[in-house]
């Protein structure tokens, strides 16, 4: 009985969300900030008067050293975080922050979303905490996500494609954060929680420029934060309180800490290899391949890599190259080069073949050609993006 109390007191942001969607973001868009840090002010207070603040968990030697190494890694993963995401700005270029130049208007648009996280995190602290089973304790989670996607939420315009880009960039992000920021408030405390939170959460209200890292880098890097920190924090939790149980071993805990290390590094380099490959802002470009016309050389659905910074005078007769038609990637050998009168080079693949003989060629011009292939591929593994493509935009095919 005490638990289906419990979530019925945390039911209201299932029903503020249904009428934040049918009716504030619709008819008052600029009151919804307010009124969604208005809402979750007094739901807070309810529940502080019914449940109070948790008991403080620093309350012994293990506690404090733990909530103390949270706040250090969480500093650093923070520093790590925005130092990349400025470094790939260098690649993808900055935009110019709206408020930059104005102090009262800095104050006035970064006052709210502070008030709001900052609360929501206290919410999240007493919530989380008194949560006595796995049940509770996952309902209770879905319920700050859904506020949490509230306060994050923008107009959309309706079609697959914006509500893909929503999902992706807005939702998954959010749901990683909170499932960590979850582990944080039930394991070490609220102190922690806000500081992630509050420079993640205004940080882009006070720098003059932000980078431009389009939907594809936001959703990673926003993934990928609280994921790595997830992991870290779950390992220090586990390596203190074998510490205080194991004081005997410690030359295999060095020799393990360093092995751990060594394997960290090794997953980072892959994954950070994997994220260069896949952006499309460097030399070499992972992608898949939605028609091929080499195949079995290379097939719909495999992934490959191209090396984009050749001169387009260098491509010549017989390369196989990548390019695009529309929103496809193509792979085809180049039939033939020429040079015009002016002395451009131009580039052409077999459009249409009869009786064994080209009677048609495509031109391949610097716009749409991706890059050449280099012999490296990964048989089949796009192919689920593909026809997720095909989904969300209808087929991807072309003919010949």
């Amino acid at each position: 009985m005490k638990k289906n109390k419990n979530l019925l007191y945390s039911l209201p942001i299932l029903i503020y969300a249904i009428i934040y969607f049918l009716i504030i973001v619709r008819f008052i868009p600029k009151l919804a900030p307010l009124l969604s840090c208005l809402f979750i002010a007094g739901l807070t207070l309810f529940h502080y008067k019914e449940y109070k603040l948790p008991e403080n968990k620093n309350n012994n030697k293990l506690s404090k050293k733990i909530h103390t190494k949270s706040i250090i890694y969480i500093a650093v993963g923070i520093f790590i975080y925005l130092t990349l995401i400025y470094l790939l700005g260098l690649v993808t270029g900055y935009r110019m922050s709206a408020y930059a130049h104005s102090p009262l208007k800095i104050l006035k648009r970064a006052f709210l979303p502070f008030l709001t996280i900052s609360i929501l995190e206290i919410y999240r602290y007493i919530s989380i905490n008194k949560c006595s089973d796995k049940k509770t304790y996952i309902i209770e989670t879905i319920l700050i996500i859904i506020f949490d996607i509230v306060i994050h939420y923008y107009r959309l315009e309706g079609t697959l494609v914006s509500i893909f880009v929503f999902l992706t960039v807005i939702v998954l992000p959010i749901i990683l954060k909170n499932i960590l920021l979850n582990y944080i408030s039930k394991n070490i405390g609220v102190r922690p929680c806000l500081l992630y939170v509050i420079p993640l959460g205004i940080y882009s209200y006070f720098v003059p420029v932000y980078p431009d890292l389009g939907n594809y880098l936001t959703c990673i890097v926003n993934m990928t934060l609280p994921s790595f920190i997830y992991i870290y924090l779950g390992r220090m939790i586990a390596e203190e309180n074998e510490v205080e149980q194991l004081e005997d071993k410690e030359e295999k805990k060095i020799v393990f800490k360093i092995l751990r290390v060594v394997l960290d590094t090794i997953l980072i380099f892959i994954f950070t290899v994997f994220i260069s490959l896949i952006s499309g802002y460097f030399p070499y470009q992972l992608v898949g391949v939605d028609t091929s016309y080499i195949s079995p050389a290379v097939d719909r659905g495999d992934a490959i890599i191209l090396y984009k910074n050749l001169s387009f005078d260098d491509y010549d007769t017989g390369n196989i190259i990548a390019y695009k038609n529309g929103k496809k990637i193509i792979i085809d050998i180049i039939a033939k080069t020429d040079l015009d009168d002016l002395g451009y080079h131009h580039l052409y693949v077999k459009k249409e073949i009869k009786d064994g003989k080209v009677v048609k060629y495509r031109e391949i011009t610097e716009d749409n050609l991706i890059g050449i292939y280099n012999n490296f591929k990964v048989k089949k593994i796009a192919y689920p993006t593909i026809k997720f493509k095909e989904f969300i935009k209808g087929d991807v095919n072309e003919k010949k």
